[in-house]
């Protein structure tokens, strides 16, 4: 992603903070974790410790958009399969990305959110949800990045280029 210290990354689904706390040491870089989670988002702030690291609410982020926030690239790993509205928050990442700004998907084919029976699919497909508003650059497995024979055959990482926002476009993220 050609990161550095002018870069300014989007962590979406942060928990603790241990990716945004990696790239923060190696490229000095600026990262603003989102987190529904308030328990994560008070840990995210001990463990990565840093003056260039903030940690927000989902609509934190929508408030932090419509007064011109812009990262320049972000990341998912291991948290779109379980976004209760998957469109609403590929919507709210990609409004948040300058045009053209790669994001980095790590993810689970399959969906597992909550249901009446327990976990389970509620039918959206991430990756076609994806494509309605990146474009992709790659896609490959993960079996070089997991130890698991089960997760890496159920996952894929992807790298994808925001599409640029169209005036008027719902999708633009001014209806947030």
């Amino acid at each position: 992603m050609g990161l550095d210290a002018n870069s300014r990354l989007l962590d979406f689904g942060c928990g603790i903070g241990r990716v945004a706390k990696a790239l923060i040491e190696r490229y000095r870089c600026s990262v603003v974790g989102i987190d529904i989670s308030a328990q994560m988002r008070e840990l995210a702030v001990g463990y990565v410790n840093s003056d260039r690291f903030a940690v927000r609410e989902p609509e934190d982020l929508d408030r932090m958009i419509e007064e011109g926030f812009r990262a320049t690239g972000a990341y998912a790993c291991w948290v779109l399969q379980h976004c209760l509205a998957p469109r609403q928050d590929i919507r709210r990442i990609r409004s948040a990305l300058v045009p053209g700004a790669l994001f980095f998907v790590l993810n689970s084919t399959k969906r597992c959110v909550p249901t009446d029976r327990g976990w389970g699919t509620d039918g959206n497909a991430i990756e076609e949800l994806l494509a309605e508003e990146f474009e992709q650059i790659s896609r490959t497995g993960v079996s070089h990045l997991v130890r698991s024979e089960i997760i890496a055959r159920e996952a894929y990482a992807m790298l994808l280029r925001a599409r640029p926002s169209i005036a008027g476009d719902p999708s633009s993220g001014s209806a947030m």
